[in-house]
């Protein structure tokens, strides 16, 4: 009964008076204090809230006041009623929601199940996947999770395209055909001294770096730096080569 009355939006105390006064009928403040054994004070802030919610109600008779708990049916008409009345805004409410456009956030991550992490992030965007830097520090990150991120990827029939260097030499996961379907490699030896892997997926950007052995990275959700790093890649891409190893 209280859990039910809590989600009514009642407090503990509140929800001791309102079934006292179920179980008591109408009945005087006196007797309610005995029962609930509550001082006069609170009981009367509570019994003044409760009426004010509309689910007490007071009786004179003469001199004395007596006090009516709302049937429970009633409670429930009254929660129906908001619910009817909050629909009918919400349309409104909807349209209203982020008009000011949505405020970039940029979420932080460290070690291998840090960047594990946004690797499992990129992948639950669903969109193409564009990246380019370093394959020295994809390699690294590959030790803690790309072989199951590239599966993943695959499975979920996801494209991406990555600009890295020449020394990508050993790539088992080239030898699959699924994976060489949504999969497109190109070569630019300036990415070797690219001191960050970039990814950008949709209106998020993930950069992941090393730094004396410590693999760390962030993500950042922001249109326009999305903007700038996708107009980047195809900048690069445009002078590189199209990985042909088989």
């Amino acid at each position: 009964m209280h859990e039910g009355l809590s989600a009514y939006g009642l407090t503990e105390k509140e929800s001791k008076v309102y079934i006292a006064l179920l179980e008591l009928g109408t009945t005087t403040a006196t007797r309610l204090s005995e029962v609930t054994r509550l001082n006069r004070t609170t009981l009367y802030d509570i019994l003044g809230n409760l009426a004010d919610k509309g689910i007490v109600s007071r009786v004179q008779r003469g001199q004395v006041t007596h006090f009516a708990a709302a049937r429970p049916k009633q409670l429930l008409d009254q929660l129906e009623e908001r619910a009817r009345a909050f629909q009918e805004s919400l349309v409104e409410l909807t349209a209203r929601q982020n008009i000011l456009g949505p405020k970039p956030s940029i979420e932080l991550y460290e070690g291998g199940q840090g960047v594990n992490a946004i690797y499992k992030q990129l992948l639950s965007i669903g969109k193409p996947i564009y990246g380019y830097g370093s394959f020295e520090i994809i390699e690294h990150a590959a030790r803690h999770h790309t072989r199951d991120y590239r599966k993943q990827r695959v499975a979920k029939k996801i494209p991406t395209e990555v600009i890295t260097d020449s020394t990508i030499t050993y790539l088992p996961s080239w030898k699959d055909v699924q994976y060489r379907k949504y999969t497109k490699i190109y070569l630019d030896p300036t990415m070797k001294t690219m001191p960050v892997w970039t990814y950008i997926v949709g209106t998020t950007v993930a950069v992941i770096s090393c730094s004396k052995s410590l693999l760390f990275g962030f993500l950042m959700n922001d249109v326009g730096l999305a903007k700038k790093e996708l107009a980047v890649f195809e900048r690069l891409k445009r002078e590189a080569t199209l990985f042909h190893k088989t």
